[in-house]
């Protein structure tokens, strides 16, 4: 062999073995491959906000909506917003209506609707009303709710069971679609 030939063989063989030996270093430090860290930093939020705090007003300056969490978070790959311990506060005509409240929340990509998930809670400002169920997607602009979930609503005069919640916050008016089931017990507004 030709002492140049030798010679990029040698070449090739340290710039294989140096290859080999950063992808190693990489995969060691990381516990994940490349394309894996890659794939995972796309899922990571680009941003995170701490106890935030939103309030939207109507035409006439008065308070419309006010949505807080304790960890707001997005992720850029599908411009998901997710929160922790959300609550909704809505007003009419700038007094606090409504107070919706989970553990956890999701804002749509578009941003006009908040998906609640457990241990979801409606209540009114005058406390004379309670709902909860595990799952309510909230339209804060249109002051709508709605869930396919069990609910179960607790007023000064019983408790309603039902499959289903169809709810509008301005009107405040609510249909519970499927098996419906009450009980006449005044003053059950203290939850389990």
């Amino acid at each position: 062999m030709a002492p140049l030939n030798r010679t990029l063989i040698n070449l090739a063989t340290i710039a294989v073995l140096a290859a080999l030996l950063l992808g190693f270093l990489w995969y060691s430090d990381t516990g994940i491959a490349p394309q894996a860290a890659v794939e995972n930093e796309i899922q990571r939020p680009d941003f995170f906000l701490i106890n935030s705090h939103s309030l939207q007003f109507d035409q006439a300056g008065l308070p419309d909506t006010r949505m807080q969490s304790i960890r707001l978070e997005h992720v850029p790959a599908d411009n998901s917003v997710s929160m922790q311990q959300p609550r909704i506060d809505t007003f009419r005509q700038g007094e606090q209506r409504w107070t919706l409240t989970a553990k956890t929340g999701l804002i749509s990509p578009a941003g006009d609707e908040v998906d609640l998930q457990q241990e979801v809670n409606i209540d009114s400002s005058d406390k004379l009303t309670s709902l909860t169920t595990q799952q309510l997607t909230v339209i804060p602009d249109k002051k709508q709710a709605q869930t396919d979930q069990p609910v179960t609503l607790r007023g000064t005069n019983g408790i309603t069971e039902a499959i289903g919640l169809e709810a509008d916050l301005l009107t405040e008016t609510m249909v519970l679609p499927k098996r419906v089931n009450s009980r006449y017990q005044p003053a059950v507004l203290e939850r389990n």
